[in-house]
């Protein structure tokens, strides 16, 4: 023990302070892998839609842009419904956006630790 320190108040005062930054960077990486995680979806849950992950969601919607965009450049639809429809590059842009803002909204809270991490990390001379 260090100083009469028990084995709880090296934990709490040393080692996880120094620990903070490397568990930050490990939470953000899984976290991000996971928020991507589409192929997971498309394996595991082909017959069960109620239980899609946003991103197999999001990967429908696109396909079926891609779909619509298909058959309306064989002009089998009117006009009238090719008015209605949204333009396929409006659609992808939304889908950046809404799996995008998440991550960077989440981001400036953690990096603090990844700068505190780099400085702990520094070669001081």
């Amino acid at each position: 023990a260090v100083d009469g320190a028990s084995y709880w108040t090296i934990f709490t005062k040393i080692i996880w302070p120094l620990s903070k930054p490397i568990l930050a960077t490990i939470a953000i990486f899984g976290a991000v892998g996971h928020w991507n995680s589409l192929q997971d979806s498309l394996i595991f849950m082909q017959a069960q839609p109620k239980f899609f992950t946003l991103q197999h969601v999001l990967w429908n919607y696109l396909n079926r842009t891609t779909n619509l965009g298909a058959i309306m450049s064989t002009g089998q639809i009117t006009e009238a419904m090719r008015a209605s429809l949204l333009n396929q590059k409006v659609i992808k842009y939304t889908i950046s956006m809404v799996t995008a803002i998440p991550i960077l909204v989440v981001y400036p809270f953690m990096q603090k630790y990844f700068q505190k991490g780099i400085m702990l990390g520094a070669v001081k001379g």
